[in-house]
């Protein structure tokens, strides 16, 4: 190994320190590593130094995670309160509605009593008329004597 050749290692070493699998260090070799890569003999080396800005990649990363994160429980948390709001105003309609529906039970109730008291006055005076407009029907005995 020369000087030069020390401060490099093999992506597989470079992935272990990394800490991600050696495909996601392939990726980063075409982009971000690029500069850091160089080929000794027929293997590819990456420099150590790349490591430093592997940890700020993955810190931005990580950041960018954690803000949408951030974003989305800003986001829900609106939504959340938003629908509270909505059930509260729901629940209002409701009471009033229930309000309503046993109030109009109530007038039903009256209206079918008096409806129901309607009907028995009209059959009492009806059953009356009736008494009064036919007349008695004679038994035989009083038929016979002629006697009312």
């Amino acid at each position: 190994m020369t000087d030069n050749e020390s401060n490099y290692v093999t992506i597989k070493e470079f992935s272990e320190m990394a800490g991600v699998s050696t495909q996601r260090i392939y990726q980063m070799i075409s982009n971000d590593l690029k500069d850091f890569c160089k080929v000794f003999g027929k293997v590819k080396k990456i420099d150590i130094k790349a490591l430093k800005l592997f940890g700020k990649l993955q810190r931005q990363k990580t950041n960018n995670i954690a803000n949408n994160n951030q974003a989305v429980i800003d986001a829900l948390l609106a939504q959340l309160e938003t629908k509270d709001k909505q059930i509260f105003e729901l629940q209002n309609v409701i009471k009033i509605m229930q309000e309503q529906h046993l109030a109009l039970t109530k007038s039903l109730s009256n209206s079918q009593a008096l409806h129901a008291g309607t009907i028995k006055e009209h059959i009492d005076s009806s059953t009356a008329n009736n008494e009064t407009k036919q007349p008695k029907r004679k038994n035989l005995f009083s038929w016979l004597f002629n006697k009312k």
